[in-house]
């Protein structure tokens, strides 16, 4: 019996653990990957024969009530099937085995919901308003709930970006209008909280600070820890609790960027910034796409 080969693939493991599931395996182990949905369009591993697809995954979920995007364990799709079954074989002939039955799978979506029904609609909405249209009556190729819409216009009301014509802050008719600062979130295309922080961030002096916590806060895992004891995972919440203050993770997380940036900016070759992430477990991946946000 082969001795098993297990490893991980996700789409924020660090790039040095992705390269390894391509690295060749002698005749002595059997390659075994647990991979996320990554797997079903992005690569394709060489020698992969066998491919078990459990029939679910998780997708991003917007809460209108609660205002906020969660991953959640999610049906899949006929359209995520079919990929999955499609990474069996690949470069030579395999199998897909399904833990669902074939009644299941006739009673799968065809395809994934729209990125509409899964996201905050706030710009979307404001961008409505913009053009002086009415977001509960637009005609949308995928109806978003109404609620989430009216969700929505609350939220930009809130925020100062929307107004009613008699300046009460309440409505959702066609008398809702752009404020100085809707034009600024509409012209800028962002999340509108992040833009109403840059923005009167500058006007107090803060510009620089406003826009780096304005790229670190879309970004998950700034931290990590590897290993698979709890030993190891002692250490990394350790780690963890040097960057913290009595402030709030906000302004922790702003201190483990500023550390990162002023590693990176003292002449330190690649390899030696990489050496410091993983000695304070450090997502080095993550703090480059903040960088690169900037």
């Amino acid at each position: 019996m082969l001795e098993p080969h297990i490893l991980p693939l996700y789409g924020r493991l660090e790039a040095e653990e992705q390269e390894k599931i391509f690295e060749p395996m002698s005749n002595d182990y059997r390659k075994i990957i647990f991979a996320t949905d990554i797997a079903e369009t992005s690569v394709t591993i060489d020698g992969i024969v066998h491919v078990v697809d459990p029939g679910v995954k998780k997708g991003i979920s917007y809460d209108a009530k609660r205002k906020i995007s969660s991953l959640q364990i999610q049906q899949i799709s006929k359209s995520n099937a079919i990929q999955r079954m499609g990474r069996a074989g690949r470069t030579q002939p395999g199998e897909c085995y399904r833990l669902y039955r074939p009644e299941d799978f006739e009673t799968m979506e065809i395809g994934t919901n729209p990125e509409v029904l899964q996201r905050p609609l706030a710009l979307a909405v404001l961008t409505l308003r913009k053009l002086r249209m009415n977001p509960t009556t637009f005609p949308w190729i995928s109806q978003p709930p109404l609620e989430a819409l009216k969700s929505a216009e609350e939220e930009l009301i809130l925020l100062g970006a929307l107004t009613s014509a008699d300046d009460e802050g309440e409505g959702g008719g066609q008398e809702l209008t752009l404020t100085e600062l809707g034009h600024v979130i509409s012209s800028v295309q962002q999340e509108p909280s992040l833009v109403k922080m840059i923005h009167y961030g500058a006007q107090l002096g803060f510009g620089s600070a406003a826009t780096t916590l304005a790229s670190i806060l879309p970004v998950s895992n700034i931290f990590f820890w590897n290993g698979k004891d709890e030993e190891t995972k002692g250490k990394g919440n350790k780690k963890k609790k040097d960057f913290s203050v009595p402030e709030g993770d906000i302004v922790s997380l702003y201190r483990a960027f500023e550390e990162w940036t002023r590693v990176s900016d003292s002449g330190r070759s690649t390899k030696g910034v990489g050496a410091w992430c993983q000695e304070n477990y450090v997502n080095g991946k993550a703090m480059k796409i903040i960088m690169s946000s900037m």
